[in-house]
């Protein structure tokens, strides 16, 4: 993650439009950052053996008190620590005119990164086992209410293909059966769902309702699990 110094006075632009221009792009992913509460893995820092007694660790990105640190990628003895470094970059800016320029190295941009192990002078040790992994909040895909009808097959017969539109076949379902309005049930309705897809996914109901007429309403929830299967 980078950041851009503003300086007060001597910035070769236009400071005003420079910081808000990057506020801008900043503000909307401090607010996305929300979403995810908690120091966690965003992608990446996946750990293998390597076959010759060390490991190999893929470069990737945590947040960490707020901060997107991009982590470089590892091959070495095992270890479960990241380095975290806040640096200042510098760069040459021509703060005369085209006429008569003038060359001034100024501090650039901030630049939050980590690499593998205790290494000396961090800003931070962090131990990789204690940050998350995957979603921490439940991601709604989609919802509906679907009309059932009388199940009047054998205890698990009632099959229905319940139709849906999703990018991901790693949900749960989160759902009820009720009557249609002014009906009531004799007692529960006990089901089950299975078979997901993106486009799709099987309702059984476990009971004979000759009786009354049955609506399903239901919610598909993303798995909290970072190895779901994304469609193309």
């Amino acid at each position: 993650m980078h950041r851009f110094i503003i300086e007060e006075s001597g910035f070769p632009k236009n400071r005003e439009t420079l910081k808000e221009f990057q506020e801008q792009f900043t503000k909307p992913i401090d607010e996305l950052l929300k979403l995810l509460p908690g120091n966690r893995i965003l992608w990446g820092c996946e750990k293998e053996d390597n076959g010759a007694g060390n490991v190999l660790i893929s470069a990737g990105q945590i947040v960490y008190n707020g901060v997107i640190y991009d982590i470089e990628a590892y091959d070495g003895a095992d270890t479960n620590l990241i380095s975290l470094f806040e640096t200042i970059e510098q760069a040459s800016f021509n703060t005369g005119t085209a006429q008569s320029p003038v060359l001034d190295n100024r501090d650039f941009k901030t630049v939050w990164s980590g690499q593998w192990g205790d290494v000396a002078n961090n800003d931070h040790l962090v131990n990789i086992t204690t940050l998350s992994r995957g979603r921490k909040v439940m991601e709604y895909l989609a919802s509906g209410t679907t009309y059932l009808g009388y199940p009047t097959g054998a205890i698990g017969d009632s099959i229905y293909e319940i139709p849906v539109n999703t990018t991901t076949r790693e949900y749960f379902v989160l759902g009820t059966v009720r009557p249609i309005t002014g009906e009531t049930l004799p007692g529960e309705v006990p089901f089950l769902t299975r078979n997901y897809s993106t486009t799709q996914f099987e309702l059984v109901i476990n009971n004979e309702i000759e009786s009354q007429r049955l609506l399903f309403d239901w919610i598909l929830v993303a798995k909290n699990d970072p190895t779901f299967t994304e469609v193309e």
